[in-house]
């Protein structure tokens, strides 16, 4: 997408080989040890912006050279310390807020990954809106529809049964697992066993207790906690479920969300401002802290396969609008105003 008198410099700890994989000739690669947890960033990456002659720079973390003397451009994702002081610890939610308010001081422009974590920001930071770009995430393209075999093969590596829901995330308390598995609890108590839930992601231990609750409320038989997986299966996961569920208190985006999606997974997840502006009218919507009214949405999507039909296929045609190419096309007009 670059001009030809436009270049590309990217700066990390990483060999030029992973960083440059698949870009342009004309792209270069400025590594440096420097950790962004280390102080010393803070004069080495301005004098190496200097001696490189960069005209704009853009950092995707908030652990940043607060001084560039050049153009700024700062990614935020979410405000979770802030919005869910819970999910960190009292130590981190202290800096974060320091760093975060260094980083946004330092920054010409601010790309937000939603709409909802724009309004954070001004709501938290009353910052003007003009100076904040919303660009959206995009969906890669490995998430698709998986063919049969695939979900066959899937089924059997994690020996899963046909029709399970799906959770895709860590255990952190904004997250709400806790919640999510006493909506199984519900389900299980109103009539005949619920479907399988199947929870994947990386799991904290400092966060036990949607485990407990699964021991505590008998649901060994119905809720199952895969842990990690191979990144490359989560794709034909998605795909093989009955349901995909995401019961989150607040996110800045919410991927996974449309991951599940775009494999043709009908989708029921929080109504909370980033999941509503992502999702549109492609998915079912429920009160997160409420498990009753969880279990509620869940069964409706369960008994209603015309319903869950719609939403596959309005989920499907949805992330059509949700690309890393249009992605780019609106980061790279962001620089060119700024340079202009």
């Amino acid at each position: 997408m670059l001009s030809p008198d436009e270049d590309l410099a990217l700066i990390g700890s990483e060999t030029p080989d992973a960083l440059l994989a698949g870009s342009r000739q004309g792209t270069t690669c400025l590594t440096t040890p420097v950790s962004p947890f280390s102080l010393r960033q803070q004069f080495t990456i301005p004098r190496l912006l200097r001696q490189q002659r960069i005209d704009l720079y853009h950092s995707t973390y908030y652990l940043m050279p607060y001084r560039t003397g050049i153009p700024t451009v700062l990614t935020v994702y979410d405000l979770i310390p802030i919005r869910c002081p819970g999910a960190v610890s009292g130590k981190t939610a202290l800096l974060f807020r320091l760093f975060h308010r260094l980083a946004l001081s330092a920054a010409t422009r601010i790309i937000a990954i939603s709409g909802a974590t724009r309004d954070d920001l001004v709501a938290h930071y009353k910052l003007p809106k003009a100076q904040i770009r919303v660009i959206s995430l995009g969906v890669s393209a490995p998430f698709s529809p998986a063919p049969r075999s695939e979900i066959d093969r899937l089924l059997e590596k994690y020996s899963l049964p046909a029709g399970f829901v799906l959770y895709v995330g860590i255990n952190k308390p904004h997250k709400n697992l806790a919640t999510l598995v006493q909506a199984w609890g519900r389900l299980k108590e109103n009539g005949s066993g619920p479907p399988l839930l199947v929870i994947c992601g990386p799991w904290d231990p400092r966060y036990p207790q949607a485990l407990a609750l699964i021991e505590k409320l008998g649901l060994k038989a119905f809720v199952r906690v895969l842990g990690p997986v191979v990144p490359a299966d989560l794709s034909g996961l998605y795909s093989a479920a009955r349901l995909f569920v995401f019961p989150s208190l607040y996110e800045g985006f919410g991927l996974p969300v449309l991951e599940a999606m775009a494999c043709g997974a009908p989708v029921a997840c929080s109504d909370i401002p980033a999941l509503r502006e992502g999702a549109g009218a492609a998915a079912a919507f429920f009160d997160p802290r409420q498990p009753g009214a969880i279990a509620e949405v869940v069964a409706s999507l369960i008994d209603d396969q015309g319903k869950s039909g719609d939403l596959r296929n309005a989920g499907l045609f949805r992330t059509r609008e949700f690309t890393w190419q249009a992605a780019a096309e609106s980061t790279l007009r962001l620089y060119r105003g700024l340079l202009n």
